[in-house]
């Protein structure tokens, strides 16, 4: 992935499983306040509209409200992260899927055919710990392995078939939103200020 998209957000796979749950219904950030604070959700959303994942728009009743609804590329996300989650059999927010990064890593890791040493990941994400805290919680969740060897100490991560699956959906999401992006162009963010 040349950048990474709003997948690789902190909290993204659980915002996208909260939307998704509504059947289409609009959804606010007040909605979406029990996965990060008030900020990051704002800058979540902005980068999910500029990814064509969500659509926003200025309610006005009573007070000015900002509802978030889904694109069908936001539904298909949204039900590829649950379907993927249904697999791993854990709440969304306690999986490897909410984490930064994840998105990279994994498509990264497609990319590379499946298996990569631990210095390719850190060409995609330049964070040591943060490509070995998500390495280790794709490991428990079941989507990779890592083999250590003792000689030179170099490690190598591998998908699991799961993992291979998981790394296949994500990369079909990451090429549809830069062919989204390509065919779009940035936007300039609604929530910008607010």
């Amino acid at each position: 992935m040349d950048g990474t998209t709003s997948l690789s957000r902190r909290g993204a796979a659980s915002v996208l499983t909260i939307m998704g749950a509504t059947g289409g219904r609009p959804v606010i950030i007040k909605d979406l306040l029990s996965v990060n604070n008030h900020a990051q959700i704002r800058n979540m959303v902005g980068a999910f509209e500029q990814d064509g994942l969500a659509t926003i728009a200025v309610g006005t009743s009573e007070h000015k409200t900002i509802q978030i609804r889904l694109t069908p590329l936001g539904e298909e996300a949204a039900a590829a992260v649950g379907l993927i989650a249904r697999f791993i059999s854990k709440p969304v927010g306690e999986t490897c899927l909410d984490m930064r990064h994840f998105a990279t890593l994994v498509v990264r890791l497609r990319q590379n055919g499946g298996e990569s040493p631990q210095k390719r990941l850190l060409e995609a994400v330049p964070s040591y710990n943060a490509v070995v805290n998500v390495v280790e919680a794709m490991e428990a969740d079941g989507l990779a392995t890592v083999q250590k060897n003792p000689g030179n100490g170099r490690v190598t991560v591998g998908l699991t078939s799961l993992g291979d699956t998981c790394a296949g959906i994500y990369t079909t999401l990451d090429d549809k939103i830069k062919a989204y992006r390509r065919n779009v162009g940035a936007r300039p963010r609604l929530l910008k200020g607010f």
